[in-house]
């Protein structure tokens, strides 16, 4: 396909996507006023929809697949991003003590196995060792955590939660069990094939990314 005829399909996408925002705003002959929140809840899905279509047809019709892996990868920069930001949101323990995200993430993976080790938890979370034993120093000052020498090893110690850790576990499960239900409501309109296609494409880029580190270490190792 050339690429003026690349330019007209995307043209017409273009004109389509306008065309369909009008429709969804006349759609009903009596529109409720827009101080109505169902309403607006409802136009803002409709919409949202439709821009979701029109950019999957654009991606389609105007990109090669080189291009659309680029795509990808600024995107999962950009939710990177977003996500390192939530990360850094504090979530409420009680009255007096809060935990940001990614100390509750911890927290939530020392309750669920039992016997963690710091290199567990570095493992999990695809951090150094310094970076997990780091966070682990923290949570155990701030009273969440226990560290107990390990019977199978001098050099390594057994992780626990306090009542406090408890506290804060429970408290994440909440918060945890909100943002799931929105990302299952989002993910709803994609076919199971979709979402298995995507979670092996995340794999892929994992490995890439994993393969990318072990080659840094081991450079810096050799130096």
């Amino acid at each position: 396909m050339t690429q003026t005829a690349k330019m007209g399909i995307a043209n017409t996408i273009q004109k389509a996507g306008e065309k369909g925002t009008e429709a969804i705003e006349c759609r009903n002959p009596i529109t409720p006023p827009m101080n109505n929140s169902s309403y607006r809840n409802w136009f803002s899905t409709e919409k949202k929809e439709l821009d979701r279509k029109v950019k999957l047809l654009y991606c389609f019709f105007m990109k090669d697949k080189t291009d659309l892996i680029k795509t990808i990868i600024g995107e999962l920069l950009r939710i990177s991003t977003l996500y390192q930001r939530i990360e850094e949101m504090p979530i409420p323990v009680n009255s007096q003590t809060e935990v940001s995200t990614r100390e509750a993430h911890t927290i939530q993976v020392i309750g669920e196995n039992r016997k963690m080790s710091v290199t567990r938890v570095a493992d999990c979370f695809g951090i150094t060792k310094s970076g997990a034993s780091q966070m682990v120093k923290k949570l155990t000052q701030k009273g969440f955590l226990l560290k107990r020498q390990a019977a199978h090893s001098n050099k390594e110690f057994e992780l626990s939660l306090t009542p406090l850790g408890w506290q804060a576990f429970q408290a994440h499960e909440r918060h945890h069990g909100k943002d799931y239900k929105k990302l299952i409501k989002g993910l709803e309109p994609f076919s199971i094939l979709q979402i298995a296609t995507l979670s092996v494409v995340l794999e892929s880029l994992g490995a890439i990314m994993e393969n990318r580190i072990c080659q840094r270490d081991k450079t810096d190792t050799d130096r």
